[in-house]
Parts: C-alpha cells; sequence; structure tokens
C-alpha cells in the first residue's frame, strides 16, 4: 500500500525547518491554491502541545506562512 503525503502535511514538515528550500515550497503550495489557512491554523496549533523547540519561533513562521496566502494567491 503507497500513503502520500497530502500538500497540508508538507508545509507543516517544512514550517519546522523552513529553510530557503522549504520557504520556497511553501509558497509554490499556496501560490497553487494546494493548501487552506484555515485547515493549517488548525492542525498547527493542534501539533503545538507535541512541537519539542522554540513554541515563539514556530508561532512566528506560522504568521509569515498565513501572511503569503494574501501575497500569493
Amino acid at each position: 500500500k503507497v500513503h502520500i503525503v497530502a500538500p497540508i502535511d508538507i508545509v507543516l514538515m517544512k514550517l519546522t525547518r523552513f529553510s530557503e528550500g522549504d520557504r520556497e515550497d511553501i509558497k509554490e503550495l499556496i501560490s497553487r491554491g494546494l493548501v487552506d489557512p484555515g485547515e493549517l491554523i488548525k492542525l498547527a496549533y493542534g501539533a503545538i502541545n507535541d512541537y519539542v523547540g522554540n513554541l515563539e519561533l514556530f508561532k512566528n513562521t506560522l504568521k509569515i506562512i498565513l501572511n503569503w496566502f494574501s501575497s500569493l494567491e
């Protein structure tokens, strides 16, 4: 059985590392309309209790990504 990762899952995985390549991939998924901002917020904040790392950095990165929805669509 083959499992395919959904675009929203790719964004969530790339959100924590957020390298230049990750940013470009996320922007591309947003510009193609493959990610719903409401779903991203719901899933990101749902996973926040399990996040190990700098929580403020996580939240700030999420804000940056959410701002891309208005500028890229």
